[in-house]
């Protein structure tokens, strides 16, 4: 593969399904080849079972009782597919994987148009290798779902921004990053709507581009599609049951973000120290793209690194300031910080490249560091298993 110096390129439908297959293909090859563990697998796919074998689509539940602890679309999605391809292990970890193609394909779609090939191909190589987004598409628990969706929200909102400054038309893409928000709702609750919020908040702030803000709020269209997703589900389970709102809401969103009554306590450190580790083979690569300017407002794509990575910070700020802490919640920052790390590799090649007449191998120059995250890979599943108690 040689590194293209063309600009971006726009996707044609044909390309996108067969990039969205290749990432299927390879994240569904090993979803098959170990049981589902208790008790995260078990759990969640159990509830998906007895939604299909109750013929209640409405209300979760586990032995027989009301689960209220999480919105329903992981269980939609598992009993959607239970009902269709049978009981099978893979299948309860088809949401996973859904939600890690999702994510995946949207940034890549969008690197690919508006920065390079070179860039948008490397993102897509080192994403489908990465340890703990591969490990996350592998565990059939709510988090690559949720973090998928919010990926697709932010990527959405900023092509939104994008479209806005060149005087493009911006109401459709923003309607459908309100989608994939309320589908983020449907997955894990106000974490689909809240992290996007704030993470675009903080970036059109640090890029000065707050006066966009009116109109990605103002969005009509958007908040219709937004509420249809949401309200019909959250209104027919406090019809059933009348406390439903202050225990989905009160008890399982902010009593557990600020109390320390659940599982997995863990110091602040946690994530970024967790981070540190799989990102070590491209800390070198990192440095030195920001010491070369790529920060810089007058370089190519500057904004887009500066979304990438106030969106990691974010992600890794919100989620260490609550005591209970487990590693599949750090996954909605795990793709931005892969793009952040194909970007610094490409552009550590060209500067190379300009400095020599033949450019070196990219297999050469990269496999090192290929075989490093795929040497991790296990390492992030072992530590996604030991920290799966909820």
């Amino acid at each position: 593969m040689r590194f293209e110096t063309a600009a971006a390129q726009r996707i044609n439908a044909t390309h996108l399904v067969w990039v969205v297959l290749l990432i299927l293909g390879w994240l569904l090859l090993w979803t098959p080849f170990r049981p589902l563990l208790v008790p995260d697998e078990g759990r969640y796919v159990d509830v998906a079972w007895e939604m299909l074998r109750s013929g209640n689509w409405i209300t979760p539940s586990l032995n027989g009782f009301p689960y209220f602890h999480k919105p329903p679309l992981f269980y939609w999605i598992t009993a959607a597919g239970l009902q269709v391809f049978g009981l099978h292990e893979w299948v309860g970890r088809l949401a996973s994987v859904i939600g890690a193609t999702v994510g995946i394909t949207a940034v890549y779609a969008w690197v690919r148009q508006r920065q390079d090939v070179s860039t948008a191909r490397l993102f897509l190589l080192l994403a489908l290798v990465q340890p703990l987004v591969f490990g996350g598409a592998q565990y059939a628990n709510l988090d690559m779902l949720v973090a998928g969706m919010i990926t697709a929200t932010l990527v959405l909102l900023a092509h939104s921004v994008f479209l806005l400054r060149n005087g493009g038309c911006y109401q459709t893409v923003l309607a459908w990053a309100y989608a994939f928000a309320g589908l983020g709702f449907l997955a894990k609750g106000l974490i689909g709507l809240v992290l996007p919020a704030l993470a675009l908040l903080c970036w059109l702030t640090a890029t000065r581009q707050l006066k966009w803000l009116p109109k990605l709020l103002l969005s009509v269209r958007g908040w219709l599609v937004l509420l249809a997703l949401v309200v019909p589900w959250l209104w027919a389970m406090q019809q059933r049951y009348p406390d439903f709102f202050h225990y989905f809401f009160v008890v399982q969103h902010f009593d557990r973000f600020a109390k320390t009554g659940f599982n997995n306590m863990h110091p602040w450190w946690f994530y970024p120290t967790l981070l540190a580790l799989f990102l070590l083979p491209f800390a070198y690569s990192l440095w030195r793209s920001i010491r070369a300017g790529s920060l810089n407002p007058a370089t190519p794509h500057a904004d887009m690194r500066w979304l990438m990575w106030i969106w990691a910070a974010v992600i890794i700020l919100f989620f260490s300031l609550p005591k209970s802490k487990l590693v599949g919640y750090i996954l909605p920052a795990m793709l931005p910080l892969v793009y952040l790390c194909a970007d610094a590799l490409v552009l550590r090649y060209r500067a190379r490249g300009r400095g020599t007449k033949r450019r070196p191998s990219l297999s050469r120059h990269y496999r090192g560091r290929v075989g490093t995250v795929v040497h991790h890979r296990g390492t992030a599943h072992h530590l996604a298993v030991g920290q799966s108690a909820r």
